[in-house]
């Protein structure tokens, strides 16, 4: 069949289309399982919300708890 359609000199509509549309169904469906193999997970600590170290630039001069404007 392919040897017909090199023949005629092309491919029909029909054939492109249908492999674009199984290209694109493959892209769709392998992107979340790639996504889930690329993601990494985090480490325990670091979404605990504890401040930054005094070093660092992050640090707030104050607590933020602890200001009286802060509604609680």
């Amino acid at each position: 069949m392919a040897d017909e359609q090199q023949a005629r000199g092309g491919y029909s509509r029909r054939s492109v289309l249908g492999t674009l549309l199984l290209g694109g169904l493959a892209i769709f469906s392998a992107v979340p399982l790639l996504k889930g193999f690329l993601q990494q997970e985090e480490a325990p600590g670091d979404s605990s919300g504890d401040f930054p170290p005094e070093g660092s630039i992050f640090h707030p001069s104050q607590d933020p708890t602890t200001d009286p404007r802060r509604s609680s």
